[in-house]
Order: C-alpha cells, then sequence, then structure tokens
C-alpha cells in the first residue's frame, strides 16, 4: 500500500486546486475567450461569406436577367431592324417600279406626241406641197379669163351674202361713205370697179370709196376691207381653205 501522508495529500490537493485556478483564470478563461473570439469570427465571417454568396447570387440573377433582357431586347430591335429594312426594300423596290412606269408612260407620251406631230408636220407639208403646186400652175395659167372667172364669182358671193349682211352694216352705221381697200390679183378695169363698188353698196347699203391694190400673189379674185372685217374672194383664199379641208380630211381617215 501506499504510504501517502494526509498532510502531503492536503497540500498536494490544495496546490493542484491553486494550479487549476491559476490554469483557468490565466490560461483557460483567454483561451476560452480567444476561442469564443475567433468563433465569433469565424461565424461573422461564414455570415457575411454566405451573405456576399447570397448577394452575388443576387447580382448573379439580375445579371443573367438583365442579360436575358438585352438579348430579348436586342433581338427584338433586330427583327425590328430586319422588318424596316424589308419595309425600306419594298418601298424602294415600288418606288422604282413606279419611275420606271412613269418613265415607260412618259417615253410612250413623248413617242406619241411626236409621232402625232410628225404626222401633222406630213399632212399640212403635203396639203401645202398640193396647194402650193396648185397655186404655181395656176399662176403660170392665169390669165384675163381666169381673173374674169374669179372677180364674177367673187361678185356671185357678195350677192349671195345679203342675207348675212347685218353684222357688217352693223360696223359701219353711222358713216356716209365707207372706205372700202379693194386687192384684186390684176390691175380691175373701170366696168369692173363701177360692178364691185355696186356691189359692195348694195351689201352695206352704203356709199363706198374703193381704195384699189394689186397683188400678184392673190392669183385670182379679190380681197375686201374695210373696219375691222375682211371678206377674202381670192383664189389664194379658196387654195388656203382647200389647204385646211385636205388637212382635216386627213386626218379624219387617219382617226378612222
Amino acid at each position: 500500500m501506499l504510504n501517502i501522508k494526509l498532510s502531503t495529500l492536503i497540500f498536494q490537493t490544495i496546490n493542484f486546486l491553486i494550479l487549476a485556478f491559476l490554469l483557468t483564470k490565466f490560461l483557460f478563461r483567454p483561451v476560452m475567450r480567444l476561442l469564443d473570439e475567433r468563433a465569433k469570427r469565424v461565424t461573422q465571417a461564414l455570415d457575411e461569406a454566405q451573405m456576399r454568396e447570397e448577394e452575388a447570387r443576387r447580382i448573379k440573377e439580375e445579371y443573367l436577367k438583365k442579360l436575358e433582357e438585352a438579348k430579348r431586347e436586342a433581338q427584338a430591335l433586330r427583327e425590328a431592324a430586319q422588318k424596316e429594312v424589308e419595309r425600306t426594300r419594298r418601298e424602294i423596290i415600288e418606288q422604282a417600279r413606279a419611275e420606271v412606269q412613269a418613265m415607260r408612260a412618259r417615253a410612250r407620251e413623248e413617242m406619241e406626241r411626236e409621232r402625232m406631230e410628225a404626222i401633222k408636220r406630213h399632212r399640212e407639208e403635203i396639203a401645202s406641197l398640193v396647194t402650193s403646186m396648185s397655186a404655181k400652175m395656176l399662176t403660170e395659167v392665169s390669165d384675163g379669163r381666169l381673173q374674169g372667172v374669179f372677180f364674177d364669182a367673187f361678185l356671185d358671193r357678195l350677192d349671195k351674202m345679203e342675207g348675212e349682211s347685218s353684222p357688217y352694216r352693223a360696223a359701219v352705221r353711222g358713216m356716209e361713205v365707207v372706205p372700202v381697200e379693194v386687192t384684186s390679183a390684176n390691175v380691175l378695169s373701170e366696168a369692173d370697179q363701177a360692178r364691185l363698188k355696186k356691189a359692195l353698196s348694195s351689201f352695206l347699203d352704203r356709199e363706198v370709196n374703193l381704195d384699189l391694190r394689186v397683188d400678184s400673189s392673190l392669183i385670182g379674185g379679190a380681197i375686201v376691207r374695210f373696219g375691222d372685217h375682211l371678206i377674202d374672194g381670192s383664189l389664194r383664199g379658196q387654195l388656203a381653205k382647200l389647204r385646211e379641208r385636205f388637212i382635216r380630211e386627213l386626218e379624219a381617215r387617219q382617226s378612222g
């Protein structure tokens, strides 16, 4: 058996208690506080890490959400841009087609106008050629008999116009003697002058004073002027009317 003294046991026990007290006060408690503080810091760090992780997750989710929205917006913009490009392309094509059609229409109208003008020129040239040849032939064969025939025809015309003399008589109303300019293809004889003066006096119901002139280009017949009125009884005038009638007949045939 161990031979342990009671005093020694008590002393060792007291020493142990003192050591335990000292260790507890100066070692264990600071260590525990240090451990507690470290545990708190670790817990705080874990909490902060978790919070940061959650914040990072939230930020990531927001980023992904915004990225998705950006993708949708970009897709919408691309689709809108494609639609706008397609619309613009269609408009350009339609505008170009319309311009081409308008140009074709203008070209057709211009060609038709030029064709009609050419036809008109040809008609007028043909009519002018016919009348000029006729005038030349009549001028070459013109003599006193031809002048007499057309002068008599002019007097007959004045006689037939008696029923249409009202406007002419109204124009010379208030005049006692009407000055009349007479242009003939040849010099009128005194007898023809007297016949013409009588015919005009009857036509106008007034005395007339003749101003006689000669223009060989009339070929035959005569032209009388009084006031603003003119009565053309010359062969040249008849050929001009024939030319106009010939042009109208050509136009009628072309239209038909």
